[in-house]
């Protein structure tokens, strides 16, 4: 990285010394991520190199990267993607943007610990599932653990952990919590990769051209936080309650797939002679009555037989749209999307849907 900040003779300008002490970093650090391209060097003043804001603002963000876990090399990949030449307001956005969006637990507990909180031991499968359900967070290892903990420990959201010992007790299976949690994380990623693009090209743009300071808009994602996750709570129980109406309405009107799957199969069994049990199936779903789907399902069985016409062929003509009735002909026609069928009468309707 070249240094692209431009002296500014009103700017405070700080010696390496002046740097370290006001970013809390060693003389060696400093220049381990300069020379790693990372931090841009020093401007020249004569034989003299000093640093500007936009130097501590980068060296901050860089000490937030590590802060929050990230290795060298994430580190290295994430400010590839920042400008060399991004003000000391946009790397403040980009450290505001990497602070948690929801309240840090109350640290990391060992295994025994959580067990404790839980009032119960906890299996390997317990483990796994309060995992996958969002309660624990396993954390990478940082010192000395007993035998029966896991390097690391957990961060525990503890007003959540007494509902998911309760789960437990209740038997709750594993593979849905692991499903479950598949479904949080890959929609959970869609959505903060649309809401981070809303605040790049909409607020941040908005703010940033008004000239408010970088203090003005962490308030404003500290404010955003809570209100974020709130709103997408809501829209999810909002979500769930309409899925859940929408069931039992379903159910109130008759319609149970697994019962009809039964009903199917019982009228086949009722009804030997049916030749093509499939179509016949396929045919009642279309709405058509016990009698013509059984007729129309026979004679394509014979046809395919070879002992008899395709019943589709007859003529040239599909004889089964002649025996519909206008309100069946205007159905499939709906299924087909057929443009104009609301205004066509029967004969329209049939050479419609058979020149489809």
């Amino acid at each position: 990285m070249t240094s692209t900040t431009p002296l500014d003779h009103g700017a405070a300008l700080l010696t390496l010394a002046d740097l370290t002490s006001r970013v809390g970093l060693s003389v060696r650090t400093v220049r381990f991520w300069t020379t790693r391209g990372l931090v841009p060097p020093p401007v020249r003043r004569g034989r003299s190199g000093f640093y500007t804001p936009e130097h501590v603002a980068r060296l901050g963000l860089i000490a937030d990267l590590q802060e929050y876990g990230f290795t060298l090399a994430a580190i290295e990949d994430y400010l590839a993607r920042v400008p060399d030449d991004a003000s000391v307001e946009e790397l403040a956005l980009q450290r505001t943007m990497l602070a948690p969006w929801v309240s840090p637990g109350p640290g990391v507990l060992t295994r025994s610990e959580i067990a404790e909180r839980a009032g119960r031991e906890l299996s390997d499968e317990d483990v796994e599932v309060l995992v996958s359900l969002g309660i624990l967070d396993p954390v990478a290892p940082s010192g000395e653990t007993d035998e029966h903990d896991v390097p690391g420990g957990y961060r525990v959201a503890l007003p959540q952990l007494a509902i998911g010992v309760d789960l437990l007790e209740l038997g709750f299976p594993p593979e849905a919590a692991r499903a479950a949690a598949d479904v949080y994380a890959a929609h959970g990623r869609a959505i903060a990769a649309e809401l981070h693009e809303v605040f790049r090209r909409q607020v941040w743009p908005a703010y940033r051209h008004s000239g408010a300071p970088p203090e003005t808009l962490r308030r404003v994602v500290e404010r955003l936080r809570p209100l974020s996750v709130a709103a997408l709570g809501q829209a999810y129980q909002v979500a769930m309650d309409d899925q859940q109406r929408g069931s039992v309405e379903r159910r109130a009107a008759g319609y149970r797939p697994d019962m009809a799957e039964k009903k199917a199969s019982k009228e086949n069994r009722d009804n030997p002679s049916l030749k093509d049990p499939e179509l016949y199936e396929e045919l009642r779903e279309a709405g058509n009555s016990k009698e013509k789907a059984a007729r129309i399902s026979n004679a394509k069985a014979r046809s395919d037989a070879g002992d008899g016409p395709d019943p589709s062929e007859r003529g040239g003509k599909h004889p089964s749209y002649e025996e519909w009735t206008v309100d069946e002909l205007r159905e499939r026609a709906a299924e087909l999307d057929i443009e104009g069928r609301s205004s066509m009468n029967k004969d329209d309707l049939v050479d419609a849907l058979r020149n489809h």
